[in-house]
């Protein structure tokens, strides 16, 4: 009988140590697991994105309220203040053509616009490049020539040339677009199709063709 009580006793004690050691262990503050505190760090990719999402909304909002006459004068259109806007620099490569590209945006939103330029200063169409691989190559191209023989002068700098209708309207588009958040592109290009639109019509709306254009 007593060693059945002392059997007892002895089960007891050792569930109350067990319950006190649990209790303390639940009492105790939960280290957070080494992966979830990675995880919550953003990576170098996610700031870069951050930032260039920053940048397209802030050139957006720039541009509010603009469009091409707002870099024009009587007879020309400054093709810098416009690149400048849009939140974009600009330089020469050893052709004398213009390239465009942006400040600080990651890989995937990286473009380069390359203006070619003739040595008479005429300016006879572009190539795009958007996506640096970081290895010189591009994820997409696009080439645009200009068709039309309907010219304006355009300044860049203490540069002057003469640039087709056509082309002005294209860069115009293109450079919009590309330094612009991803959930306004529907709505730009709508505004610059009606922007474009307005300036090959009469002011009663009809349209104006190419051969009244010249008459």
């Amino acid at each position: 009988m007593k060693k059945t009580l002392v059997l007892l006793l002895v089960l007891l004690c050792l569930c109350t140590t067990a319950c006190s050691i649990e209790r303390i262990r639940d009492d105790e503050p939960q280290k957070p697991d080494i992966s979830d505190v990675i995880s919550e760090e953003p990576t170098q990719a996610e700031i870069a994105k951050n930032r260039t999402a920053e940048l397209k909304q802030q050139s957006y909002e720039r541009m509010l309220g603009k469009d091409e006459t707002s870099f024009a004068t009587e007879d020309s259109f400054d093709m810098g203040l416009f690149i400048e806007t849009c939140g974009a620099q600009w330089t020469f490569n050893s052709l004398g053509d213009i390239i465009i590209t942006p400040i600080d945006y990651d890989a995937e939103s990286d473009f380069r616009i390359q203006i070619l330029c003739t040595k008479n200063g005429f300016i006879s169409g572009d190539l795009i490049y958007i996506g640096n691989r970081g290895d010189g190559s591009w994820d997409n191209f696009t080439e645009h020539g200009d068709p039309t023989d309907f010219v304006m002068k355009t300044s860049i700098g203490e540069h002057e040339y003469q640039i087709g209708f056509d082309e002005l309207d294209y860069i115009y588009r293109q450079l919009r677009l590309l330094t612009s958040p991803a959930d306004k592109q529907a709505e730009l290009n709508e505004l610059i199709d009606a922007e474009i639109a307005a300036y090959y019509a009469y002011p009663d709306g009809e349209e104006i063709d190419d051969f009244d254009m010249y008459e």
